[in-house]
């Protein structure tokens, strides 16, 4: 049986991807920074492992998933699903700030 952690698990790609792999018998993981939809998920599907940590919380990165590894015991599928996107025509830097802290520093550290 696979061990898989898909990190930006509670929506879109991510948890359509944990609904397969729990359909394939795989212990499967899934994180993201919604609390409530983690839970929701977790209560439609009790065999899916539920973790809340936000991947551009950099310095606790590493941590929280050698913790879920751990948990798992084990791992064979890490899956770096985690994204955001915004329209943003005025080129406001708020808005990328966020993007560039979710999709480029959150990936970077998962991926190492």
């Amino acid at each position: 049986m696979k061990k898989v952690i898909i990190l930006g698990g509670t929506s879109g790609i991510g948890l359509s991807l944990a609904r397969q792999f729990l359909a394939n018998g795989c212990t499967t993981a899934i994180t993201g920074r919604r609390e409530a939809l983690l839970a929701q998920h977790k209560a439609e599907d009790p065999r899916l492992l539920t973790k809340t940590f936000d991947i551009t919380q950099t310095e606790h990165l590493c941590e929280n998933l050698e913790a879920l590894v751990a948990e798992l015991g084990g791992l064979d599928i890490l899956i770096l699903s985690a994204g955001v996107g915004d329209l943003n025509p005025t080129l406001d830097y708020p808005i990328e700030k966020r993007t560039i802290e979710t999709n480029v520093l959150g990936w970077s550290c998962a991926a190492i």
